[in-house]
């Protein structure tokens, strides 16, 4: 009975995280990476370890996200 938000990060991407507003509607986070070899890595991330802040938007880094 979760909502759940998706997110990418792109082999494009310079860096390895994704952003998200924070306004939506979503207890967690699927977070996919997608490598240059076009192999896919996935994590879940709970709403609640997104970092607190002021703006519109949250970033997640891939590297701090659990396996």
């Amino acid at each position: 009975n979760d909502f759940v938000e998706v997110k990418t990060i792109s082999p494009e991407k310079s860096q390895a995280q994704a952003q998200v507003k924070r306004a939506g509607n979503f207890n967690k986070l699927l977070v996919i990476r997608i490598s240059e070899d076009f192999e896919f890595e996935s994590r879940m991330v709970d709403r609640k370890a997104l970092k607190k802040g002021l703006g519109k938007h949250a970033r997640v880094n891939w590297e701090s996200t659990q396996e």
